[in-house]
């Protein structure tokens, strides 16, 4: 890290620190991952953030509201090392999405997307924020999550020097 207060982290400072949260998000339990992105979420500044996680919720693991109004609803994908969210989630989501009548559907995984997933996801007009992304996030928001006891989570990063820098999009919208 840099050794002093008013630097900025360098690249490979970033990238290290975003590895080390993305790799510490596989060891959150669904219900830990799905908490984690209502908080992303909330410091994106989404408003009226819903868990809506568990039986009967239509598919969705969540719901909020743009600034501007807009509906959206969210489904958080945890994921083990390898295994990339398909086409047939996007296309089960975009159904939830529509059915609850959201303007805007959101998929978050802490691991990647298969490209015709990413390819459904353009021509549906879901967002798709992968693992990545929602690490990066997490570091320029400082949002860190402590899990159960059982697994404790205790990131050794530097907070101060992150969050500066570091821009990132969702499909190209910031």
């Amino acid at each position: 890290m840099n050794d002093t207060a008013d630097s900025e982290p360098t690249l490979v400072e970033i990238l290290l620190s975003g590895s080390k949260v993305h790799k510490a998000l596989r060891r959150l339990s669904p219900k830990e991952f799905v908490e984690l992105c209502v908080k992303v979420l909330e410091a994106d500044e989404f408003l009226d953030v819903t868990n809506t996680d568990g039986r009967g919720d239509g598919g969705l693991d969540g719901t909020a509201v743009t600034s501007e109004g807009r509906k959206l609803a969210f489904q958080c994908k945890r994921r083990g090392t390898g295994r990339a969210v398909g086409v047939g989630e996007v296309r089960d989501f975009e159904s939830a999405v529509r059915a609850y009548g959201a303007d805007i559907g959101l998929i978050i995984t802490n691991s990647s997307f298969t490209s015709g997933a990413e390819s459904l996801g353009r021509e549906l007009g879901i967002e798709l924020m992968n693992g990545g992304v929602l690490s990066h996030k997490m570091v320029e928001r400082k949002i860190f999550v402590q899990p159960d006891a059982k697994r404790p989570l205790n990131p050794e990063f530097d907070y101060a020097a992150f969050g500066k820098n570091v821009h990132h999009t969702v499909n190209g919208v910031a």
